[in-house]
């Protein structure tokens, strides 16, 4: 879960200084309260990778872990509303008498004091839950500035909340030592060796997938180069996660789509982790689709471009992404 708080928070600090909120924050009277979210958010800071340390083994620590996730987006969307509200009035100066302006203003331009008193109730509400979040961050004495945790991270999944699977462990062992005879016994030759895995309804096989990958080091493997990835790399590979499996993925939508999210700030940044996450192998199948004659092609030009997963790939950003992500497919039937 810090694989996906440390970058939220990060944006949520940034959001905090941003100038634009900074000055109607200010002309409202709620300086103070921005700088106390503003320090709140670096003392968590220093403490997740030893909250995520002990999450492992107190269940106290997972809750509280969940519960500043969901403050953050929370104090998140509170600072996207002063910053459009920001934009607005900005926009409102420059054009003052456009129809633009007569129609994003109706709501605010009516009702200034609601609106005011509104969004300050917001902000305090949101900052109210981080005050008790830091209260109990200091009840449980997290050492500031700890070394990544070196442990491997248990495997999570929608429809299992133990710590531990229980009553398939010798069946565990079997498949994966089936598979690893099966993968030296074919070392020299093409010959490749399914091994189904059946369960009611999908959802055993699943649990039972995860636990095989989880015991054969698969997904702390490729989380290390995960944990290489910088913030906002992170937050758009992990978005990946709401395509289903082995899906193509338009490069131009999936960039708007994370600016949309806000994990990014220009189509050119999305290039670069587009370019980067393509060449630590996050993504494959790269296609790209002339449209131009070769006659006309232009360097500028951008061509439209399809990527796809790995399944192991997938199951990492399903896996670090936690419950933050969900897939709802229609049925097929035949």
């Amino acid at each position: 879960m810090v694989s996906l708080l440390m970058p939220l928070l990060g944006r949520l600090g940034a959001k905090a200084v941003e100038a634009l909120v900074v000055e109607l924050l200010r002309a409202w009277g709620l300086d103070k309260a921005r700088r106390r979210l503003e320090r709140h958010l670096s003392a968590i800071q220093c403490v997740l990778l030893g909250a995520e340390a002990k999450s492992h083994t107190n269940p106290a620590v997972r809750r509280w872990m969940t519960d500043l996730k969901t403050a953050a987006y929370q104090a998140d969307d509170v600072l996207d509303d002063f910053r459009y509200e920001a934009l607005r009035r900005r926009a409102a100066q420059i054009r003052p008498h456009s129809m633009a302006h007569k129609v994003i203003s109706y709501f605010t331009a009516n009702s200034p004091v609601v609106f005011h008193l509104s969004m300050s109730r917001k902000m305090k509400g949101a900052l109210e839950i981080i005050d008790q979040l830091v209260v109990e961050m200091n009840n449980f004495h997290f050492p500031q500035h700890a070394e990544a945790p070196h442990a491997d991270h248990p495997q999570t999944h929608s429809c299992v909340d133990e710590s531990e699977i229980i009553g398939r462990q010798d069946d565990k062992e079997l498949v994966v030592k089936t598979l690893l005879e099966q993968s030296n016994n074919n070392s020299n030759n093409n010959n490749v060796v399914v091994l189904p895995i059946v369960g009611m309804g999908g959802i055993d096989s699943d649990v039972w997938k995860n636990e095989i990958i989880k015991t054969t080091g698969i997904v702390p493997a490729l989380q290390l180069s995960y944990d290489h990835l910088s913030s906002e790399a992170k937050l758009c590979f992990t978005f990946c996660a709401i395509f289903p499996k082995d899906s193509p993925m338009d490069k131009d939508l999936l960039i708007q789509l994370w600016m949309a999210n806000d994990f990014i700030i220009s189509e050119i940044k999305g290039q670069e982790i587009f370019n980067v996450l393509v060449w630590r192998c996050f993504l494959q199948d790269v296609e790209i689709r002339k449209n131009l004659p070769s006659a006309f092609e232009d360097r500028f030009i951008q061509q439209p471009t399809t990527c796809k997963m790995h399944d192991l790939m997938h199951d990492l950003a399903d896996y670090v992404s936690g419950n933050d992500c969900s897939i709802l497919q229609e049925p097929s039937y035949h």
